[in-house]
C-alpha cells in the first residue's frame, strides 16, 4: 500500500510532462509556421491582417491543446460555458500581446507594400475558414467532452443546494452547524430530564474513543443555547485532563480520575471520581436515523471520478433528494457527492441523515458526518 501514492504521483508528474512537452512543440512550430508565412510575403501588407493571422493560427492550437489535455469531462452546458471563459480570461490575453508583437515585428517597410487584390482575397478567405474551423474545433470539443446521459429533467432545475436557503410550503431548512475538515460529528443525543438536544464535535482520530472538539446544546425550538468547547474545560495547567472525552454524557479524560457532568447539568466543574454522583434523571438517549424518510431520486453526472474503495464510482456529480418530513417532501440536492480522502483516492461520500425528534419542534439532517442542517416549521 506505501508504493501505491508514489506510483501514482510519478504517473501524474509523466502525464503532465508529457502534455507540457506536446503543448511546447505544438506552440513552437506554429510560430515557425507564422514566421514563414508573414516574412515569405503570403500575408496581405496590412497590419490587421499581419496580427489577426497570427492571432487565429495560435488561438486555434491552444484551444486545441487546452480542449484535449486539459479540458475535464463535463455534465451541463454551463460548466462548459464556464471552461471557455477560463480560456479566454487566461490564453487569449497573452496571445493577443504575442500575436501584436509577431505582427510588427514581421510588418513589411513602406516600399514592400504592393497592393495585390488576389492575395487580400485569400487572406480573407484563409481569415474566414479559419475562424469557422475554430467555432467547428469548439463545438467537437464540446461533443467529445460531454458526459453522456439524460438531459436534467426541469423539475430538478428548481431544487436548491443544502447551503442555499430551501424552504418549502410550512418548513425551512438552513444550516445548523458545520465540523468543517479534521472533526466529525455523532448522532444526537435526546436528555429527557431537559428536554434537549445534545450534538458532539469530535476529532477524527484513531482513538476507539474520539477526542471531543466541541458539544451543542439545543432547545426543543432548536436553537444552539450552550457550547462547551475543549479549550473550555483543558488547560495548559491541567494536561492530565486532555484529550477530552465522552462515556454515556459524563466528561472525562483516558483515566478517569476527574469527570464533568456539564452534558446534564450545565456544569464545567472539575470532578474527582471517587465522590462523583449521578443523579438518577441522567439519562441520555442516542436519536436513531430514519432512513425510510431520505430518498435519492436523481444523480447527475458532473465529471469523470475514480475511488478505489468504491468500484462503481465513475464519476461524480449532484445527487438529487427528497425527504418526507411530516405530510411535506422536502427536496434539495448535493453537490459534488464524492471527494477523495487520502492520497491514493480512497473516496467518501457525502451522505445524508435525516433525524426526527419526537416531542420538539424541529428535526435534523446530516450530511457527510460533518454538518447540521435543521429543518423547522414556518412562523
Amino acid at each position: 500500500m506505501k508504493s501505491a501514492p508514489n506510483f501514482v504521483v510519478f504517473l501524474a508528474v509523466i502525464v503532465f510532462g508529457v502534455a507540457a512537452v506536446v503543448a511546447l512543440l505544438v506552440y513552437f512550430f506554429s510560430i515557425k509556421f507564422i514566421g514563414y508565412t508573414l516574412a515569405s510575403g503570403k500575408v496581405y501588407p496590412h497590419v490587421a491582417f499581419h496580427i489577426l493571422w497570427p492571432f487565429m493560427v495560435m488561438t486555434l492550437m491552444a484551444w486545441f491543446i487546452y480542449g484535449i489535455f486539459y479540458l475535464e469531462p463535463f455534465g451541463s452546458n454551463n460548466e462548459f460555458i464556464q471552461f471557455v471563459k477560463i480560456f479566454i480570461t487566461k490564453h487569449l490575453l497573452f496571445i493577443t500581446i504575442c500575436t501584436i508583437a509577431i505582427g510588427l515585428t514581421f510588418f513589411p517597410t513602406s516600399k514592400d507594400k504592393l497592393v495585390d487584390e488576389i492575395l487580400l482575397r485569400k487572406n480573407q478567405w484563409y481569415l474566414g475558414a479559419t475562424f469557422i474551423v475554430f467555432l467547428l474545433s469548439i463545438g467537437l470539443v464540446f461533443i467529445t467532452k460531454k458526459i453522456k446521459q439524460p438531459i436534467l429533467d426541469m423539475e430538478y432545475s428548481t431544487y436548491k443546494s443544502l447551503d442555499e436557503l430551501n424552504t418549502s410550503k410550512n418548513f425551512s431548512v438552513e444550516k445548523l452547524l458545520d465540523a468543517k475538515d479534521y472533526f466529525h460529528t455523532k448522532a444526537p443525543y435526546f436528555l429527557p430530564n431537559r428536554n434537549e438536544i445534545i450534538i458532539i464535535c469530535n476529532y477524527n482520530d484513531a482513538n476507539k474513543d474520539h477526542a471531543v472538539y466541541a458539544i451543542y446544546r439545543l432547545n426543543k425550538d432548536g436553537d444552539i443555547i450552550e457550547t462547551l468547547k475543549e479549550r473550555d474545560v483543558v488547560n495548559d495547567s491541567d494536561n492530565d485532563f486532555y484529550p477530552l472525552i465522552c462515556k454515556d454524557g459524563i466528561l472525562t479524560d483516558f483515566k478517569g480520575e476527574k469527570l464533568i457532568s456539564w452534558i446534564f447539568d450545565s456544569n464545567k466543574e472539575k470532578q474527582a471520581a471517587e465522590t462523583f454522583k449521578v443523579n438518577a434523571d441522567w439519562q441520555i438517549d442516542t436519536i436513531k436515523p430514519m432512513a425510510e424518510a431520505v430518498h435519492m431520486v436523481h444523480f447527475y453526472k458532473t465529471s469523470k471520478f475514480h475511488c478505489n474503495d468504491i468500484a462503481d464510482v465513475k464519476y461524480n456529480g449532484n445527487k438529487y433528494y427528497k425527504v418526507k418530513h411530516g405530510n411535506e417532501l422536502l427536496k434539495f440536492r448535493i453537490d459534488s457527492v464524492y471527494s477523495h480522502s487520502d492520497n491514493i483516492e480512497n473516496c467518501e461520500e457525502k451522505k445524508l441523515v435525516y433525524f426526527k425528534l419526537s416531542g420538539a419542534n424541529f428535526s435534523l439532517l446530516r450530511l457527510n458526518d460533518r454538518a447540521y442542517y435543521v429543518i423547522k416549521a414556518k412562523h
